[in-house]
């Protein structure tokens, strides 16, 4: 059965699902200024001509072919918790993307970057999901899987995840943790994983809680918990809204060290993401991992395999106006033409970029044998979210 309701993310009224059963029927979602009125009056229309039942009896339902009408161009993406940046940044996608009865994403809410390994590859209804490397190389290496790297292909890198320690005002060192009760979310969730391996690798032995975040932060005021670890592309909301009036907590940072760089990378956050945790101008130094849009190895010519690849044309095609407020700020950090070493890129999304490549290079040539005279315009119209070279680190 589904699960739907309407939940306010990032200022977008947007559908949010737990993750549907096999053969369940999408639920009828209206969302202001989208293609979803579209499709509330072709419900309307066929409920209209239905007899309706009397009162305590089922209410008609769509027949066969109305249903798979309703769930041929239905996209899901399994995103994070209600509070993470991958839901609002799937929300976002979803309404960039969505043409009526053409297409419509669903975000799914799920239990975090390692989870979603498992639910691409074996829950029924879920098409696409955000994943974290460090934990899918873990999970690879392990070989629990078999063949993972054959059956998970990616869409596009997805930005980096930061990582966040919250502690009292008078922990300034990562190091000060060593014995302390520092709650690491839940296990089996993408910020367990990470932080535990973060802590071991650096040689810090801290005394594990596992609370949702907001448990946690009571906790953490109660004086039952010292410290907390997320990981999430900043700002993450949850950390944003922490109650911190009397400035007993702050944010501190996370060094980077050699034993970090198989999956890590030094970055940083700040007062302007987080007012309520660091002053005006402070900047303080933490580690982030890498992310990736993924989707299970589909057969080509089958009816997921096309509705996938429809979501990754519209999803590319509208990318430029993903990095423009209000949306996440984390979209201005991904590049869908970079790659991730070891991994193989969904065969619609690499003809998409291998296309506008072509494309911007037979521009250019253009230009370089037509050079423009003092009175004609410079500017190309050429394709420009994509660029010939990968992100550099």
């Amino acid at each position: 059965m589904l699960l739907g309701a309407a939940c306010v993310i990032g200022g977008l009224q947007m559908p949010v699902v737990a993750a549907p059963a096999a053969d369940a029927a999408a639920p009828v979602q209206i969302t202001p200024n989208s293609g979803h009125h579209r499709r509330y009056h072709h419900y309307r229309r066929h409920h209209h001509r239905a007899k309706l039942a009397p009162a305590g009896r089922a209410m008609p339902t769509l027949d066969k072919s109305e249903r798979a009408k309703i769930n041929s161009n239905t996209v899901y993406v399994i995103a994070g918790r209600l509070i993470s940046s991958y839901l609002r940044m799937t929300a976002e996608m979803s309404a960039a993307v969505d043409d009526g009865d053409n297409l419509r994403v669903l975000p799914m809410i799920g239990e975090g970057a390692l989870h979603n390994i498992y639910d691409i590859l074996y829950l029924k209804g879920v098409d696409v999901g955000i994943l974290r490397l460090d934990s899918l190389e873990s999970v690879r290496r392990s070989g629990d899987i078999p063949g993972l790297g054959e059956n998970l292909k990616y869409i596009t890198e997805f930005g980096n995840d930061e990582m966040h320690v919250i502690a009292p005002a008078n922990i300034t060192d990562i190091h000060q943790l060593a014995g302390k009760r520092v709650n690491v979310d839940i296990p089996g969730s993408g910020t367990n994983f990470s932080a535990t391996a973060v802590f071991k690798k650096l040689g810090i032995d801290i005394v594990p809680v596992h609370l949702y975040e907001k448990q946690a932060f009571v906790q953490m005021h109660q004086g039952k918990v010292d410290a907390d670890v997320s990981f999430g592309a900043a700002p993450l909301s949850g950390i944003a809204q922490f109650e911190n009036a009397d400035k007993r907590f702050h944010l501190i940072g996370v060094p980077y060290d050699k034993s970090l760089d198989d999956y890590y990378l030094p970055s940083q956050v700040s007062g302007k993401e987080y007012p309520n945790l660091l002053g005006k101008d402070e900047k303080v130094p933490t580690i982030a991992v890498g992310t990736m849009l993924a989707v299970f190895n589909l057969a080509p010519g089958s009816a997921r395999y096309d509705r996938v690849a429809h979501f990754v044309t519209a999803l590319f095609d509208k990318f430029p106006i993903m990095k423009t407020p209000p949306r996440h700020p984390a979209w201005k950090e991904i590049n869908i033409s970079a790659t991730i070493p070891g991994w193989t890129r969904f065969k619609p999304a690499q003809d998409w970029i291998d296309k506008t490549l072509a494309a911007q290079k037979a521009a250019q040539g253009a230009v370089s044998a037509n050079p423009p005279g003092p009175n004609d315009n410079p500017k190309v119209d050429a394709p420009k979210n994509v660029t010939a070279s990968p992100k550099s680190d």
